[in-house]
């Protein structure tokens, strides 16, 4: 699954996957903004982001009574990878789609282009499940943040082990930056998050770096080289 070829530098040609998956996040955040205009005075159009939190969002509670029942595989389960395309307000979509720019055109100089959403969604859908398996996780859980968290848990952990096998192009600082940056994240979640979040992130985070371990088996050569090349440009 590596991409052993390159690519332009990272911020000239962004790899397609990650356009597009960027353009999926940002086109629902147009798209719910264009609704809360409401030009054509529809009163089932007045807000149009509660009304696709309530359907698209991660509810912990509903998941775990629907679980509880035997239907696992229904909207609920369904919820497990949408609820990274609705969020807060534009801001909150905003952060998203830059993470995912950034964090994705690094990884796809690394490794092939479709670990991008391959990482992404499950990341996803595991932050969703540790977020449920938290005690009074009432908030629904929304936003791309596991996600993107996950992209970069999975660029930490190649980091790491490159620099754990002595490449000189892995600084310690370059190692440490991803991890310096998740533990920021889980600062703010504690200090002034959504109660709930941070396990979500955490968990995200960590799918990143076990995709990282399945990644690098068999594939040293060809991420050293990868990492030399972005270092180049």
């Amino acid at each position: 699954m590596i991409n052993r070829f390159g690519h332009e530098p990272v911020f000239g040609r962004v790899p397609a996957t990650v356009l597009l998956l960027a353009a999926a996040v940002g086109a629902v955040e147009v798209i719910l903004a264009v609704l809360e205009l409401n030009l054509w005075e529809i009163p089932q159009l007045a807000y149009p982001r509660v009304e696709a939190v309530k359907a698209l969002s991660f509810d912990s509670q509903l998941f775990r009574t629907q679980f509880e029942l035997g239907f696992i595989f229904d909207s609920a389960s369904l919820r497990l990878v949408t609820f990274p395309f609705i969020h807060l307000n534009f801001i909150h979509s905003l952060f998203s789609v830059v993470f995912i720019l950034v964090l994705g055109s690094l990884l796809c100089r690394l490794v092939h282009a479709m670990l991008l959403p391959t990482t992404f969604f499950l990341a996803s859908a595991a932050g969703a499940l540790g977020f449920a398996l938290l005690p009074g996780s009432e908030f629904p859980l929304l936003g791309a943040t596991p996600g993107y968290l996950g992209i970069l848990g999975l660029l930490g952990g190649l980091l790491l082990m490159m620099h754990g096998r002595e490449n000189p192009a892995a600084t310690p600082a370059m190692v440490a930056f991803p991890f310096f940056l998740m533990g920021l994240k889980l600062v703010q979640d504690v200090a002034v998050g959504i109660p709930g979040y941070w396990s979500a992130h955490a968990v995200g985070f960590a799918v990143g770096l076990l995709i990282s371990l399945a990644v690098v088996s068999g594939s040293l050569s060809a991420i050293r080289s990868g990492l030399a090349r972005l270092l180049r440009n």
